[in-house]
């Protein structure tokens, strides 16, 4: 049975078809704000066939377009943290107004057994960082939530009248020579910054170092400033959105 995974955050939507939990397209995409245009989504799955549909969102008026769209002709599933295999939610009080993404994230790097501390972060719009505990099934203990490198970008540019958006690169040196290194090494070396120090701030709270697991678009930058060893999947929460579709019913 193939499946169309939909993984929809705030900046873009993305889609994959899997066969099982493996990955039988490319990854396509679209700016969310798009979606609702008329011809937007059957250009962008022409030539695709599939059984089902399994989104993420993190958007609620994105996936009531998505559920519309799809659900005329195909099942159509969304996440929830009470009926996902592999996770155990029930020491996260919170569970109730978990993200989806963050949902779907969990289930794929529980996939193959946790058998440290595993620290999930997820770089996009928003920078999620989770912890799972080693058992059977995997406990999700929480994390904190944190601005994405664009909305820290915009934020400041759109804060101050003499600043502006920089291209984000990080630079080579720490002390900037101009006014654009000097806001690139703010925004930039400062993001990665942020995730390390949270990452660092999380481990004292655990038993022991856990193993990092990264993906989103910020991925590499987010993974230049960090001491733990860690793995970048960029396919982490289209996976894990595929293994929660298997056990639906058709």
């Amino acid at each position: 049975m193939i499946t169309l995974a939909i993984d929809n955050s705030n900046g873009r939507t993305k889609f994959a078809l899997f066969n099982g939990a493996d990955l039988c397209s490319e990854v396509r995409s679209i700016p969310t704000r798009e979606l609702s245009g008329a011809h937007a989504l059957p250009a962008l799955l022409k030539g695709w066939h599939f059984d089902r549909v399994c989104c993420s969102s993190v958007v609620p008026r994105a996936a009531e377009q998505l559920r519309a769209f799809f659900g005329k002709h195909h099942p159509f599933h969304t996440l929830s943290p009470d009926t996902v295999p592999r996770v155990d939610f029930s020491r996260y009080p919170g569970k109730a107004t978990l993200g989806q993404d963050r949902v779907a994230d969990a289930v794929a790097a529980a996939v193959d057994g946790v058998e440290r501390p595993l620290l999930i972060i997820d770089a996009g719009t928003a920078v999620t960082l989770d912890v799972l505990l080693p058992g059977e099934p995997s406990c999700f203990l929480g994390g904190a939530i944190a601005p994405g490198l664009q909305s820290m970008a915009q934020s400041l540019g759109t804060s101050a009248a003499q600043l502006y958006v920089p291209e984000q690169v990080l630079p080579t040196h720490a002390i900037g020579r101009c006014t654009e290194e000097a806001l690139q090494n703010g925004i930039v070396r400062g993001y990665a910054a942020m995730i390390a120090g949270l990452a660092e701030a999380i481990t004292r709270e655990l038993p022991s170092e856990p193993r990092c697991l990264l993906t989103g678009g910020d991925a590499a930058l987010a993974a230049s400033q960090l001491r733990f060893l860690h793995t970048i999947d960029p396919l982490l929460t289209l996976r894990g959105v595929a293994l929660c579709a298997m056990g639906q019913q058709p």
